[in-house]
């Protein structure tokens, strides 16, 4: 019955071709290439201390008191965090860098062998997937985005592969790997809002007829994934997964003039608030709200790191997001063209066009988020947009 069930199956159109020889000389190739660019170009690419980002907090932090920490973490969800931490608990003074660089070469060099063999599981031919997964990690992005969005893109390879390998097989195995890197992106990256994961993740319980062993995974992965979302409601009063939804929702006033916003303020539409750039300094709210919060935890009174950076996650953030949000969606509301302009530009920017502005007034800071190197950002969009093509005539030359 199994064996009918799984042959009616659509995914039974994308068969896994037998792994060859030749696909274990190809993974071979791919990690020697791996292993061979990094060894180039991590000699003139410096490494990135993590901790220098506001998404991570203090390394003595995470060393000394990890678990208090993570807890009353707010500013982003903890699994990256725990990992940081976890990783320097394990890690002698001083050798910092060098176990960082292991743990996201390693990472490079598993996204590689996944991004492999998901191209082999639809059917591209062994030569194109080694050249399209070998140009998708020629440039070394995990020196400069060792942050959680390079574990992200780890997790979501492992969550798709897992799941095209459970419809295959109908095993229990998969299915768990699938559902746990589900809920660990929903740990690890606050753009991957529970609320949105509801979604794929009912639509694939019908997609299955809500066979038990799957809806009961499903339900597991919504209540793991919720972990976090009910800590924060319950200590921070809100739900999710990060306190800076409103600080980030104010880049997209970026294109209302000053003049508009000024009179809204006087109209008392929008409070001044709006003028104060987004994650400022920690006494510059202090001063605005006219307050020194003090809760007697560290990570939440600290006004910056010990690397001089500042503490994004300090209470004070979690009432000046909370009113970013209230202007934010008073601007949007009042000029929804310069809103509608703000979106295109984000569309533009995190399709990969990293060295371009589609309107000059956007935000310098946006432009080199991934390298201050212009020419290097100019390679890495030639490469993705050359990684797609690569792919789409792979993809048609199999089907056609």
């Amino acid at each position: 019955m199994q064996a009918i069930l799984l042959s009616r199956h659509p995914l039974n159109n994308l068969s896994l071709p037998p792994m060859a020889k030749s696909d274990g000389k190809m993974v071979g190739l791919l990690m020697a290439w791996i292993l061979g660019t990094r060894a180039f170009f991590y000699y003139y690419v410096p490494y990135f201390d993590p901790f220098l980002l506001l998404h991570h907090l203090d390394s003595s932090w995470l060393r000394e008191n990890l678990w208090e920490s993570v807890y009353y973490l707010h500013a982003q969800p903890p699994l990256f965090n725990l990992i940081l931490g976890g990783l320097l608990k394990a890690t002698p003074l001083g050798s910092e860098s060098m176990v960082f660089t292991i743990f996201f070469l390693l990472l490079a060099v598993r996204i590689g062998v996944m991004a492999y063999s998901l191209l082999r599981c639809f059917n591209i031919s062994p030569r194109a997937a080694i050249i399209v997964s070998a140009l998708f990690l020629l440039i070394p992005q995990e020196r400069w985005l060792n942050y959680n969005i390079y574990f992200v893109s780890f997790l979501m390879l492992a969550a798709t592969l897992s799941l095209y390998r459970y419809f295959r097989s109908a095993k229990m195995l998969p299915l768990f790997i699938f559902g746990l890197a589900s809920a660990s992106i929903v740990w690890s990256r606050s753009f991957f809002h529970l609320v949105f994961w509801l979604v794929p993740l009912i639509g694939l319980i019908l997609w299955t007829k809500k066979k038990r062993s799957f809806v009961v995974i499903m339900m597991g992965v919504l209540l793991l994934g919720a972990l976090p979302y009910v800590k924060n409601n319950v200590e921070f009063g809100f739900f999710g997964g990060s306190s800076w939804l409103g600080m980030n929702m104010a880049n997209m006033t970026r294109y209302v003039k000053e003049e508009a916003i000024q009179k809204s303020i006087e109209s008392g539409e929008v409070t001044p608030l709006i003028q104060i750039e987004h994650f400022a300094p920690v006494k510059v709210y202090q001063n605005y709200y006219g307050l020194e919060s003090k809760t007697g935890i560290e990570v939440l009174d600290a006004q910056e790191k010990s690397n001089g950076t500042v503490n994004a996650n300090h209470s004070i953030y979690l009432r000046a997001s909370e009113e970013y949000k209230r202007n934010t969606l008073a601007l949007i509301k009042k000029y929804p063209g310069a809103y509608t302009k703000a979106v295109f530009n984000e569309f533009y920017i995190i399709m990969g066009f990293i060295p371009y502005k589609f309107f000059d007034t956007y935000p310098d800071w946006h432009i080199n988020q991934i390298t201050s190197n212009a020419q290097l950002n100019k390679a890495i969009g030639i490469v993705d947009a050359f990684v797609l093509v690569g792919f789409m005539l792979s993809w048609k030359r199999t089907y056609a």
